[in-house]
């Protein structure tokens, strides 16, 4: 302890805790109040000390002390509560200066091949032309057949020919044929029948020929259904069929019929006539002439007649049919 000026100083006290930090007061500077008188300096006694006296008034504020020590660190406060208002963002920071190359790293494995097809490149220069042919190819296959075009028109109606022209109706080849029959036959019109290199399938055999009236469905072939005369050989009044040769033909070289028979108005409602003209050769080879004349004996319109040997076939020959207009 020491003494100044007479008076008794206490020594200085030991730094208590630190207290509990006050709650912050409300802003403000206060108005700074007068400095107090200085009090009399006490004298420096050996006696007790005495009572403290009142404070006197705040003096005016003296100049800054010199900074004392830092006190201790109090205790941290408590934790306040976390702030939700995220505060501005700061500046971009400068670039630092890059870090060392690492170390290459392990090759990576095979990735998947792209779909992508790259761009084409360009066109190489033109080579020098070959001049060596190459193979032939295949031929390519027949194309589709391309559509049927459109019937032309109609040509104009030719004149109508005058009456008795000669009209075209057929021509038949006769090959190993048991009969040959000629069907729509029409009404109107006169019919020439050529039979021309006719030859039997067995020899000696002639050649006749029926008729029928219900389209060919059956030929008439009654006893006494024909009748017929030949020039200088005989005649039959009531016959089977009508005789068209003069003599039987034969089966040898050259020994064939050539006839015409003209049916005039078979489509009539009278019996029908029959002329006929040939040559033939027999079986002995022999030429005769034929000339032979008859009739259909039922008073019937005939559609169609038949042709046919005596027996067996007709073995070969043509026949020829036209029609001559009555009207």
């Amino acid at each position: 302890m020491g003494y100044e000026g007479g008076g008794y100083v206490g020594g200085g006290g030991g730094t208590g805790p630190t207290g509990p930090t006050g709650p912050t007061g409300a802003g403000g500077t206060g108005a700074t109040g007068p400095t107090g008188a200085t009090g009399p300096t006490g004298s420096t006694g050996a006696g007790a000390t005495g009572a403290t006296g009142g404070t006197g008034g705040t003096g005016s504020t003296g100049s800054q002390g010199t900074a004392g020590a830092t006190g201790a660190t109090g205790p941290t406060g408590a934790q306040g509560t976390a702030s939700t208002v995220t505060g501005p963002t700061g500046p971009t920071g400068s670039q630092g200066t890059a870090g060392v190359t690492g170390a290459t790293g392990p090759t990576g494995a095979q990735g998947t091949a792209s779909t992508v097809t790259g761009p084409t490149g360009p066109t190489g220069a033109q080579g020098t032309a070959s001049t060596v042919t190459g193979p032939t190819g295949p031929t390519g296959s027949q194309g589709t057949a391309g559509a049927t075009g459109a019937t032309g028109p109609t040509g104009a109606t030719g004149p109508t020919g005058a009456s008795g022209d000669f009209e075209f109706v057929s021509l038949t080849a006769i090959s190993a044929d048991a009969t040959v029959e000629v069907t729509g036959l029409a009404a109107g019109y006169d019919y020439i029948f050529n039979l021309e290199d006719i030859i039997p399938a067995s020899d000696a055999q002639d050649l006749w020929m029926r008729t029928s009236t219900n389209g060919g469905g059956a030929y008439d072939d009654g006893a006494s259904d024909y009748g017929w005369s030949k020039f200088a050989i005989g005649s039959d009044e009531a016959d089977a069929q009508f005789v068209v040769s003069n003599g039987a033909l034969g089966t040898g070289t050259n020994e064939e019929g050539n006839f015409r028979i003209y049916l005039a108005n078979p489509g009539g409602t009278s019996i029908t006539k029959i002329d006929c003209y040939g040559v033939n050769k027999n079986a002995a080879a022999t030429t005769n002439v034929n000339v032979t004349a008859g009739f259909r004996l039922s008073a019937a319109d005939v559609d169609a007649v038949q042709f046919l040997m005596a027996s067996g076939n007709i073995a070969s020959g043509i026949l020829t049919i036209w029609r001559v207009k009555r009207s």
